[in-house]
């Protein structure tokens, strides 16, 4: 009786940390992929010569929220502010947070 207890007990805690892990792996590859598609429209929005079309394009086809603001305070001198965000959930933490990627496009 007591090993079965022992091994259902075993049983659970394994299945729960494999849980945990899946989720932690899930978080870190969300990140991973908003790190890498911020880097693609930093270099989408510099390679197109900051053109509005572009711009509104990229906006509209985001899978997260992102915001173009443009800095410049110049006329010739164009600096936009890129903003990447996207929810970051362990449903199983009841952890809910938002990961936002700033930088900026010259």
């Amino acid at each position: 009786m007591k090993i079965s207890l022992s091994m259902a007990t075993t049983c659970i805690l394994i299945t729960f940390c494999s849980i945990l892990f899946i989720n932690m792996m899930n978080v870190v590859m969300l990140i991973q992929q908003v790190d890498t598609y911020h880097h693609a429209v930093v270099n989408e929005i510099e390679s197109s010569d900051f053109s509005s079309y572009v711009i509104q394009k990229e906006i509209e086809e985001s899978p997260f929220h992102l915001s173009v603001t443009n800095q410049s305070v110049k006329e010739d001198l164009r600096i936009y502010e890129i903003t990447t965000k996207a929810m970051i959930k362990v449903p199983i933490l009841g952890y809910e947070k938002e990961y936002i990627k700033q930088s900026v496009a010259r």
